[in-house]
């Protein structure tokens, strides 16, 4: 599990018969999605705070939020899977894209996309929206051709590549949703609109980043924390629950029928549930007994996820407006959040002291760890304010207090902008770097 020069992700072993690093994109390809993936973070972070008081009087389908949640879902959720599928895919499961040449063309799509949706959203004007999504599902076309069908078809990791395909199936149904409520707001057509909306969301946030993290995870976090052999029985199965209960909400939102609702609630906790005990075995069992602050974030990640289980079983039997928002919080705001944060302070030094400082990028074995590229100060700030920020915003929002919930959103924002700058800071030089030696 330890890194070297000669293998340039420790996630898995090379593909047969590649010499390694050649089977593994330009630094360039993700690293140009993390930066775009940071500055939504930013700009949703900073949206957080303008909306927070909205979300404390329990109106979670303002055109504000709904430009929130989309800067954190498409923005900084779907920019970072794309660019980290670039970068894991070729290790993990032994599939590279048909044309890296199509990546560049994805990230602008996909980026003008969410920046019409989000500006469409906040100031609720359809014709916008509906070309942001044309631009986003046109984007998700091209990655699907290019390398989504090779996934599906993966010849190792199996389970990891199911999960992956899962996931972007939802994508695609999120997609035809958003496409409904755009054609009701254009008046085409007539749809309630909160079933509607609470469908979509739970497809994003759970369909499609759940069973995501789900299936990466079962890889990345074990590595992350040294893990020592153990059962991990519950990761062939959480996934495939929280799907299938998802799909089942959505059949009973739209079909206005509440026990499928209810029983799909019951299913994606049990998805939940089991993905909380694979965490737990990984974390008692793991043999890296200093946690740093990715790590740090990472657990953090897993106890949010057990509160927003508790809260999303609450919101089944109750469902108030500001509860309904502080699901929301956790999972996508704190969870989500914490889990991409954590991949990125283990992977994105890694990747950049491969094109900076390792033997074959440098020609020499002197140089900083890249444990030691990204300082401590800077990565515990954002560990703490992440989390601070998260716990108090959701506790504020549900106890409906608005006050609270700004001060929680301000700690978060500040969070963002902590981590966003540490890595600017990090891969800018490389890029720059890189592009001189070409």
């Amino acid at each position: 599990m330890v890194a070297t020069a000669a293998r340039p992700l420790p996630l898995a072993p090379p593909v047969t018969g590649v010499a390694a690093g050649e089977d593994l994109p330009p630094y360039h390809v993700p690293a140009s999605h993390f930066l775009v993936s940071l500055a939504w973070l930013a700009c949703g972070s900073a949206g957080l705070v303008l909306v927070s008081p909205s979300l404390a009087r329990g109106a979670w389908m303002s055109p504000g939020t709904a430009a929130t949640v989309h800067a954190f879902t498409l923005g900084w959720l779907v920019t970072s899977a794309y660019g980290a599928l670039y970068q894991l895919a070729p290790v993990v499961l032994g599939v590279r894209p048909k044309s890296l040449r199509l990546a560049p063309l994805v990230l602008v799509l996909h980026t003008l996309g969410t920046g019409l949706l989000v500006t469409g959203l906040g100031l609720w004007n359809p014709v916008c929206i509906a070309a942001g999504w044309t631009f986003v599902a046109v984007a998700l076309a091209i990655w699907t051709w290019n390398i989504g069908v090779r996934i599906a078809g993966a010849p190792r990791a199996r389970l990891i590549a199911a999960h992956i395909t899962a996931a972007y199936a939802a994508f695609w149904i999120t997609l035809g949703l958003a496409g409904v409520r755009i054609g009701n707001a254009m008046g085409w057509w007539m749809v309630a609109r909160e079933p509607l909306v609470a469908a979509h969301v739970q497809l994003a946030a759970v369909g499609f980043a759940g069973v995501l993290v789900m299936g990466l995870g079962s890889r990345l976090f074990p590595m992350f924390l040294m893990n020592r052999n153990v059962s991990e029985w519950p990761s062939r199965w959480c996934g495939a629950f929280a799907l299938a209960g998802v799909l089942l909400q959505v059949c009973g939102w739209l079909g206005a029928i509440d026990q499928l609702v209810w029983a799909g609630g019951m299913m994606t906790a049990a998805g939940a549930g089991l993905f909380l005990l694979q965490a737990a075995r990984w974390v008692r069992s793991r043999a890296r007994r200093t946690l740093d602050h990715p790590l740090q974030q990472l657990i953090a990640a897993f106890f949010l996820l057990a509160a927003t289980l508790v809260v999303g079983l609450a919101c089944l039997a109750w469902s108030r407006p500001q509860l309904i928002a502080t699901y929301g919080i956790l999972l996508i705001v704190g969870s989500i959040t914490l889990v991409i944060g954590a991949v990125y302070g283990r992977v994105l030094p890694f990747l950049t002291w491969l094109e900076r400082y390792s033997p074959r990028a440098a020609g020499r074995v002197t140089g900083p760890k890249a444990t030691e590229l990204l300082p401590k100060w800077s990565t515990g700030l954002t560990t703490s304010a992440w989390t601070t920020g998260a716990v108090v915003l959701a506790a504020g929002t549900g106890a409906g207090w608005p006050s609270v919930a700004v001060a929680g959103a301000v700690c978060f924002a500040i969070g963002s902008i902590t981590g966003a700058q540490q890595y600017l800071r990090l891969v800018v030089p490389a890029l720059r770097a890189g592009a001189r030696s070409a």
